[in-house]
């Protein structure tokens, strides 16, 4: 005995899925667009007249990686402290005077140690140092990821600043509405994806068309997800 034909509405309903199928698949072969190129010249990361620092990449204020080059004038340093990040500091001229470790927590300019152009600073997140410079101009380029909020010792001026967690970092600085409606599209999107894969049979069936119909349809929906994993069992 033939199948009946499915209702027009149902039909609809199927071809709508399907289309989604298809483009969460498209979507997915896409990828993300691929990064844009940096290509600066000295002159380029020349600090305004009165500033001692450039943003070369990034932003400082925001999470993610960041790049920035400061100047210190001859004379000019900072006192002991410490930054909640790691930072990678590469001497770019003149000479940068540093005193590193433990034996930094009381400021001695006779015991900074001279790290001349082309040297390299690392400074673990919560070291202890200080740095500057003498008798020249010395400039340092810097690498980190968020921002290095530095935080003053007991004694030497300024409370420490207040460390955020990762977490709380989410919903501060005007980012709790994104991150809610973030939160909140990605839970219903999760919940479309489990009716589609659990219903469109059920669906499909009760409308009259064939079961082998239906087992494709839901097949399809299921495409992205398997190409995912096939790329974090290969990766």
């Amino acid at each position: 005995m033939p199948a009946s034909t499915p209702p027009r509405r149902a039909r609809w309903v199927i071809c709508g899925l399907s289309v989604y199928a298809l483009s969460a698949v498209a979507y997915g072969q896409a990828g993300a667009p691929s990064p844009k190129f940096l290509a600066l010249q000295p002159e380029d990361v020349r600090p305004a007249e009165g500033a001692t620092q450039v943003v070369i990449t990034g932003d400082p204020s925001k999470p993610g990686i960041y790049v920035v080059q400061n100047t210190f004038a001859p004379g000019r340093g900072s006192r002991p402290h410490y930054h909640d990040q790691d930072r990678y500091v590469t001497v770019i001229k003149g000479t940068w005077w540093v005193a590193l470790g433990p034996e930094s927590d009381v400021y001695d300019p006779g015991k900074m140690v001279p790290m001349k152009a082309g040297s390299f600073v690392f400074h673990p997140a919560f070291g202890h140092h200080y740095d500057g410079a003498k008798d020249e101009e010395a400039v340092v380029r810097i690498l980190a990821r968020m921002r290095c909020a530095e935080l003053w010792n007991g004694g030497v001026g300024g409370a420490p600043a207040e460390i955020r967690s990762p977490v709380a970092s989410l919903f501060s600085g005007g980012r709790r509405t994104g991150t809610l409606l973030l939160w909140t599209t990605l839970f219903l999107s999760l919940l479309l994806t489990y009716f589609l894969i659990n219903w469109i049979p059920i669906l499909a069936r009760q409308s009259g068309v064939a079961i082998r119909c239906a087992d494709s349809a839901a097949a399809l929906q299921r495409l992205p997800f398997r190409r995912d994993f096939v790329f974090i069992v290969h990766a």
